[in-house]
C-alpha cells in the first residue's frame, strides 16, 4: 500500500512500553479501569481477551468538532466492549479494504480497542503496551483494521496491544486561520495528532 514502510524501517521509537493498570475479576474478560468497568470477551482461537469501542474522548461533533480532543471521562455501570466503536469518517471509495465497519463512519469515532492476555485475579503482573497507531496516510483506516486487530496475535502472550483510531481527512487535519480560535494554543490542522496523544494519555 502507498505510503506504507516495513517494520523494520520504523524507528523503535514508536514502540511505546507502558503499564496498564486494571483490575481484574474472576472473570477475565471484565476489568475495571480508571475510566469504569468493561465487558470484552474471550477469543478461544488464540485465548486472548478483547475489549473494543472504548471512548477515549468526547464525541467531537458541533462545537467540538475541529477542536482538540476532551477526555470522555467516566461510564456507570458495565460497558459492552464487545464491537468496535464507529470507524472515522473516510472516503469508502477509497480505503483499505481491511477495514472492519467502514460502512459506519461517523464523526462520532473516537474509540480505541485494547488486546490482552486472559489475565487472572491477584497475579500481580505487569505487562508491556504497544500502542499501534494504523496506516493510511491520516485518509483512511481505523483501529479495527484486521492489521490493527489481531496482527502480533502469536505474540500477544506477554503483551497488551491497544488500537485506537483518530480523525481523518478534513476532519482531523482541516488547516485554517479562522479555527485557530477553537484550540487553547492557537494552532491549526492537527487534531487527528491531537487525538492520537489523548489516546496514549489514556
Amino acid at each position: 500500500r502507498p505510503g506504507r514502510h516495513r517494520p523494520s524501517a520504523m524507528p523503535m521509537a514508536r514502540v511505546l512500553s507502558l503499564v496498564l493498570l486494571v483490575a481484574v475479576s474472576a472473570d477475565p474478560t471484565r476489568v475495571t479501569t480508571p475510566s469504569g468497568t468493561l465487558q470484552g470477551f474471550l477469543n478461544a482461537t488464540n485465548g486472548l481477551c478483547a475489549f473494543r469501542g472504548i471512548p477515549y474522548a468526547k464525541p467531537p461533533l458541533g462545537d467540538l468538532r475541529w477542536r482538540s480532543p476532551q477526555p470522555y471521562g467516566s461510564w456507570t455501570g458495565v460497558r459492552d466492549a464487545t464491537q468496535f466503536g464507529n470507524t472515522c469518517l473516510q472516503n469508502a471509495r477509497g480505503g483499505w479494504a481491511t477495514v472492519q465497519g467502514v460502512k459506519n463512519s461517523s464523526e462520532d469515532c473516537l474509540y480505541l480497542n485494547v488486546v490482552a492476555p486472559a489475565l487472572r485475579p491477584a497475579t500481580g503482573r505487569l505487562y508491556p503496551v504497544v500502542v499501534y497507531l494504523h496506516a493510511g496516510e491520516f485518509d483512511y483506516g481505523a483501529g479495527s483494521d484486521r492489521e490493527s486487530d489481531w496482527p502480533f496475535a502469536s505474540d500477544l502472550a506477554d503483551l497488551v496491544l491497544v488500537t485506537p483510531n483518530s480523525r481523518l481527512g478534513v476532519f482531523g487535519f482541516l488547516g485554517s486561520a479562522d479555527l485557530r480560535g477553537r484550540t487553547a494554543d492557537g494552532s491549526t490542522g492537527n487534531f487527528g495528532l491531537a487525538d492520537q496523544r489523548l489516546a496514549l494519555e489514556w
